[in-house]
């Protein structure tokens, strides 16, 4: 008789998902070796490529936790008293250390839509990951239409909401990326100011605010609103 596996496999999945957090912090999410992730969850690298056969499906698998986290983190603002135009500017007052799922968020969310990685990773993981982005599309669509059938938007059409919807969370996107680039790049060059993070988050919020605002609203953003949302998003530990 064979002696009991040590391990189920959704433990040695979430030994696998610790270890490579721990591996990629310590070096990237570009030069990770799959040997030290195995040595990290002290399994054999048979064990390992038993759930991840290549470096793509480790990094589909961390979009996966990185999109079931995504969404649970929408959903509980979704469920928020705030209004939906306070919601939307929400998703750009958040911390990004409170926020996020891995330090590494940002980059992982670049290279798992990458046309490579999803080229070159299993089947079964490349399923996994476009359902979790049906999910998270699904969940928006419901929302945009839970606003337009309340009466809280007062456009003539639902279009207009999944088109404020699509403009604003390429906009948070966009912010978030510009943020960060400009952290990178102060750590690199201080002297030439590359950038203040109070003048960008003000000037980005600003931005949105006006954005949300061009769309007509039972209540339009405000000012006293956003700093209502900034209150909501500290008792929910995201600020």
């Amino acid at each position: 008789m064979c002696p009991a596996a040590r391990h189920t496999a959704e433990q040695q999945l979430e030994m696998i998902l610790s270890a490579a957090v721990s591996v990629i912090e310590a070096s990237s999410l570009l030069d990770f070796k799959m040997t030290s992730i195995a040595k990290e969850a002290g399994l054999s690298v048979g064990s390992l490529y038993k759930h991840v056969q290549s470096k793509e499906d480790l990094i589909i698998l961390l979009a996966c936790e990185m999109s079931e986290h995504i969404h649970g983190l929408m959903m509980t603002i979704y469920d928020t008293p705030l209004s939906m135009p306070q919601k939307l500017i929400s998703f750009l007052l958040l911390d990004p250390k409170k926020a996020r799922r891995f330090s590494f968020d940002l980059d992982l969310e670049t290279l798992s839509g990458s046309e490579p990685v999803l080229r070159r990773c299993s089947p079964m993981w490349k399923a996994r990951f476009l359902a979790l982005e049906s999910k998270l599309s699904e969940m928006c669509v419901q929302k945009n239409m839970d606003c337009f059938e309340s009466g809280e938007f007062i456009g003539d059409n639902v279009e207009e909401v999944e088109e404020l919807n699509f403009g604003n969370w390429a906009m948070s996107i966009g912010f978030k990326q510009i943020h960060s680039y400009f952290d990178v790049l102060s750590q690199h060059i201080p002297a030439q100011g590359c950038g203040d993070n109070f003048t960008l988050g003000n000037s980005s919020v600003r931005a949105m605010m006006r954005f949300i605002n061009a769309y007509p609203w039972k209540q339009p953003l405000t000012l006293e609103g956003i700093e209502l949302t900034k209150q909501e998003l500290i008792k929910l530990g995201y600020r």
